[in-house]
């Protein structure tokens, strides 16, 4: 079988001339590379690992991970099904195979994985995992943001919010739940589903269903909420059934009572038209009804019409590309409308031009203030066929949110950058537009 994601990506590996010759090493060395972005790398460990031992679970577990992502997501299926055969009492290689199961199947297996994981009871992932069931129950089975109105085409108008007279900050979309005044919501491709503050969800009479610990850009920790139960949500025409609403104890931002995640509209393809504002959904082509989101029946197939998209990893909600800065190696930068700025790892800034420190910046994301922030000189950034000169980056340790997101991280292409573009995503597929509407370079 060839090479999946370095054909597609166009990534290659440097050869190793001591590899690893073992299957226990392979793995290890595979769940470094996944780790720290190199997805073809890891792809390579994994399957060498497997030719050495076709029964080692993690190695089954860790080719499904690199397929997942990829949204090679049968594959990924086919992974996990036998890492669950091989051992079907593991917790990590439950908690996997579980994601690939329908809602009702998928309560169960929870259920399961929380019996075999034991641990700390105040662990971060059991937590979310008892969310997670608790959420389950409380749908009765049947899956959250279920599409109500007719599979069709629609545009739907958003909102420039203004950072100054001369320049845009973000956008926002009205969304209405459970029939209240719509809500103006951050319309943002870094972020998953919809998230309000409390004073809205109130409003709306919204109650707590399970706890929500979340987090995002800042140093100050993760921020305490709850996810309550709507029965239905619409922007424009657009209606959602049995929908998860996250609510944060605090405010999160001004201008706005909450964000909303470009994946509520997962089902299908998404433009996002800044120039004219606008919000275009379009069925896929040749389906009649909403495709389920992840497919586990569908891998990443390049129709005739997405010839022109570029592939991008999908770490559940989180779109990230391949992109180089100046002559570094290419590092994976997520692709974040609800982001106020054009961002850099430290690290990767400080291997292709000056940092110094930021004194006079304020930078504030979902989970506070950002400290140690650095300036740099001027960055060459390419990706998807484009290259983009940025000057004075702001540049920090993005750490954490590699740690939270499961692979490192070399940036964020905010919206100062994507604001020249048209974007189309395609979230089945694991594949982005970038229709370039900017200033002639």
């Amino acid at each position: 079988m060839p090479i999946l994601l370095l054909a597609l990506l166009g990534v290659t590996c440097a050869a190793q001339n001591d590899a690893p010759k073992s299957a226990n090493e392979l793995i290890t060395l595979g769940q470094a590379d996944y780790r720290k972005g190199a997805i073809g790398a890891a792809e390579i460990d994994f399957k060498k690992a497997i030719q050495l031992d076709p029964k080692s679970e993690r190695a089954w577990l860790g080719l499904g991970h690199v397929f997942e992502c990829a949204s090679f997501h049968k594959m990924a299926k086919s992974c996990f099904d036998q890492a669950h055969q091989l051992a079907p009492a593991d917790p990590m290689v439950l908690r996997a195979w579980s994601g690939t199961l329908n809602e009702a199947d998928r309560i169960a297996a929870l259920e399961t994985y929380l019996k075999l994981a034991g641990g700390d009871p105040n662990s971060e992932r059991l937590a979310a995992a008892r969310n997670a069931l608790d959420l389950r129950k409380a749908l009765g089975g049947r899956a959250p943001i279920r599409l109500t109105s007719p599979y069709a085409a629609s545009e739907i108008k958003f909102a420039g919010l203004l950072r100054n007279p001369n320049s845009v900050r973000a956008f926002a979309l009205p969304v209405s739940i459970n029939g209240s005044k719509p809500l103006k919501l951050l319309l943002d491709t870094g972020a998953s589903g919809i998230l309000i503050s409390s004073k809205a969800a109130e409003r709306i009479g919204l109650h707590k269903v399970a706890d929500l610990s979340f987090g995002g850009i800042g140093d100050e920790g993760a921020r305490s909420g709850y996810t309550a139960l709507a029965d239905r949500a619409k922007v424009g025409n657009v209606e959602f059934s049995d929908c998860l609403i996250q609510v944060a104890d605090r405010k999160l931002m001004p201008d706005t009572e909450g964000l909303i995640g470009t994946d509520v509209f997962a089902a299908f393809l998404i433009t996002l038209d800044f120039q004219r504002r606008m919000l275009k959904l379009e069925p896929f082509p040749g389906l009649e009804t909403a495709p389920p989101d992840p497919d586990y029946t569908h891998d990443r197939t390049v129709t005739p019409e997405l010839k022109s998209f570029a592939p991008v990893f999908r770490f559940h909600h989180a779109l990230l590309i391949n992109t180089k800065a100046g002559d570094a190696p290419y590092a994976l930068f997520l692709v974040d409308t609800g982001s106020e700025e054009t961002l850099i790892a430290r690290d990767l800034a400080a291997q292709v031009t000056k940092v110094h420190g930021e004194g006079d910046v304020v930078m504030k994301g979902l989970s506070g203030k950002v400290k140690n922030l650095y300036s740099t000189g001027q960055v060459y950034l390419q990706f998807a066929g484009f290259r983009q000169r940025n000057i004075d980056m702001i540049s920090f340790d993005l750490g954490p949110m590699s740690r939270s997101m499961g692979t490192e991280l070399g940036g964020i292409l905010g919206l100062p950058l994507l604001n020249y573009f048209s974007l189309t995503i395609d979230y089945r597929d694991g594949l982005v537009k970038f229709d370039y509407q900017g200033p002639k370079q």
